[in-house]
C-alpha cells in the first residue's frame, strides 16, 4: 500500500465490508475454501495497511435465510479481527442481506466513531446465487433502499460471482446489473481466495484514487480473462 501525504492521511480509516452468502449453494469445497480465503484475507489486508499512514477496519455480514454481523454491528481494526469458520446452510436472502447493509451503513452504524476522518468505503460481495423466490419482495425494496444510500452510491464495489454449476453468468449479471458491483467470476472453487486478493487490490488502487475513478473496470476484465483462462 503506497504511503500518502501525512497531513491528509493521518488517521484516515478505509473500511472494508465483505458480504457473503452462506446459504446452501456454498455447502461442501466452496465453504472450505471460503473460511480458507477470508482467513487468508484478514491477513492480506494487514500485510497492505502495515506500512501505511492509514488503517483497515474490517465488517463482514453473512447472509442465508437470516443474517449475521461479525463482530456484531460494528467495525473493528483488521488487526483485531479474527475469521471463526462459517457453516453453509439454508437459502439465499439476499433482498434481507440488502436490508441490513443498507440499515448499517451509516454514522450511526458501521462508521460510527470515525470522526477522525474516513474514505468511503470498500463492499466485496461474494455470492454463489441470486435470491431465493420467498425473497423477492425484500430484494426489490433492500435493493430501492441501497440505490438511496449515499455511502453505497459512494463505495467502491466488486462482487464476486463465485460458482461452477453453470449459472455463474446469470449470478454476475445480478451483481452488476441490480446491484452496480463490477463482478470477479470465479468457476473453479480454490481461486477464491485469489479472486478476493484481486477483488481488494483493484478497490485500493491508488491511481483509480486520483483519477476519480471508484473501480478500474480494465483491470477488473483482465481478472476475468485470466481467471476464465482467455489470455491463454
Amino acid at each position: 500500500m503506497p504511503n500518502m501525504n501525512e497531513t491528509f492521511l493521518a488517521k484516515i480509516v478505509q473500511p472494508i465490508v465483505f458480504v457473503i452468502n452462506t446459504s446452501g449453494s456454498m455447502v461442501g469445497s466452496k465453504c472450505g475454501y471460503l473460511n480458507e480465503a477470508m482467513d487468508k484475507a484478514i491477513r492480506y489486508i494487514n500485510e497492505l495497511f502495515n506500512d501505511s499512514d492509514y488503517s483497515a477496519n474490517v465488517s463482514v455480514l453473512l447472509y442465508n435465510v437470516k443474517t449475521q454481523w461479525i463482530p456484531e454491528q460494528q467495525m473493528i481494526s483488521s488487526e483485531d479481527f479474527e475469521w471463526i469458520d462459517v457453516q453453509c446452510g439454508g437459502a439465499s436472502y439476499m433482498g434481507t442481506a440488502m436490508i441490513e447493509l443498507e440499515k448499517n451503513l451509516n454514522k450511526n452504524n458501521l462508521l460510527f466513531g470515525m470522526d477522525s476522518g474516513f474514505f468511503y468505503p470498500i463492499i466485496i460481495w461474494i455470492t454463489s446465487m441470486t435470491c431465493s423466490d420467498f425473497d423477492y419482495d425484500s430484494f426489490t425494496y433492500g435493493l430501492s433502499r441501497l440505490k438511496n444510500n449515499h455511502f453505497f452510491n459512494s463505495s467502491r464495489k466488486i462482487g464476486i460471482a463465485y460458482s461452477d454449476d453453470g449459472n455463474v453468468n446469470e449470478v454476475s449479471n445480478n451483481l452488476s446489473n441490480n446491484l452496480g458491483l463490477d463482478s470477479i467470476i470465479c468457476i473453479k472453487d480454490d481461486l477464491i481466495y485469489p479472486a478476493i486478493k484481486k477483488a481488494l487490490d483493484v478497490a485500493l488502487d491508488l491511481k483509480s484514487w486520483q483519477d476519480g475513478t471508484l473501480i478500474n473496470k480494465d483491470k477488473i476484465n483482465l481478472v476475468n480473462k485470466m481467471f476464465l483462462g482467455k489470455d491463454n
